[in-house]
């Protein structure tokens, strides 16, 4: 029988990695100056290498290390199915998220299309080094910024979110609600106002992924294609793709999103049945 994690020592650990290293290492680097020029990449490598340390020295029979092994069948497939999931989700997810947002600016008479903003110019300062590095690095910098982002940040929140801490949890609860939970958690640890909802979406579905095929993979390869996305988007968008013009919660709006909303549902619907109905049994 395979062992499993005790959940406070996985929901720990997970914090430790996540939060607790970002925290030391800019007290050290305020501190005493270390890391300087290099805070963000330190700080990746440093969870990076912890997560990694759990995976294969301090658990080694446990199920995330089988998880992340095992891949499912007709792997490159599959990856396509997921990644055309994952946009009807996100654009699923967003138009949800502005309709809300619309009817309930009606509703505070324009104060939530402020708030909005607010919360767009918090994501901004949160990412603003990320922004930074980007914008002035050369080739070299933005190609080890993509892989950051879109390779190992995934890998890691992964196995930390849907690895550790889903096995943890499944211990002592349902799929139902280990998926629910660490969704939560996962929305959490990404404080964005209003856009919490859409990570509590985002957290349900990789959770889902994590629950159905019994391998990280699915969940991996769809938080890639979004942190990809995102890299792409700020890449030739500049951080005007990360700013909100107030005037965008009209009602008139509704007219094109609610009927969007039924299309694209429609769509994800699709992609998601057929998901529901792939072979499971993980490929040797």
């Amino acid at each position: 029988m395979v062992k499993r994690i005790p959940l406070w020592l996985a929901f720990l650990w997970g914090v430790v990695v996540f939060q607790g290293v970002p925290l030391v290492m800019g007290w050290l680097r305020l501190r005493f100056g270390f890391f300087e020029g290099e805070y963000l990449w330190a700080v990746v490598f440093v969870q990076f290498l912890l997560t990694y340390l759990w995976l294969f020295f301090l658990s080694p029979e446990n199920t995330t290390r089988r998880a992340i092994f095992a891949l499912p069948p007709k792997a490159g497939k599959m990856a396509l199915t997921i990644v055309l999931s994952w946009v009807m989700v996100l654009v699923v997810g967003s138009e949800v998220l502005f309709i809300l947002a619309i009817v309930t600016n009606l509703l505070s008479g324009g104060m939530v299309a402020s708030m909005f903003v607010q919360d767009m110019s918090h994501y901004q300062a949160a990412y603003t080094g990320i922004f930074a590095l980007i914008e002035s690095g050369g080739f070299f910098t933005k190609l080890m910024a993509l892989l950051v982002i879109a390779g190992i940040v995934p890998l890691t929140e992964e196995f930390i979110f849907r690895g550790m801490l889903f096995e943890g949890l499944s211990k002592y609860f349902s799929s139902r609600l280990v998926i629910v939970f660490q969704a939560l958690v996962f929305a959490f640890l990404h404080p964005l106002g209003f856009y919490t909802v859409l990570y509590i979406l985002i957290g349900l579905m990789l959770g889902w992924f994590r629950s159905r095929f019994c391998s990280l993979w699915p969940a991996i390869w769809a938080h890639q294609f979004q942190n990809a996305l995102a890299f792409v988007s700020f890449l030739f968008g500049g951080r005007s793709m990360y700013t909100l013009d107030p005037l965008l919660f009209q009602p008139i709006q509704l007219a094109v999103l609610v009927p969007a909303l039924l299309v694209s549902s429609l769509f994800a619907f699709a992609l998601i049945r057929r998901l529901v109905q792939w072979e499971t049994t993980i490929a040797n």
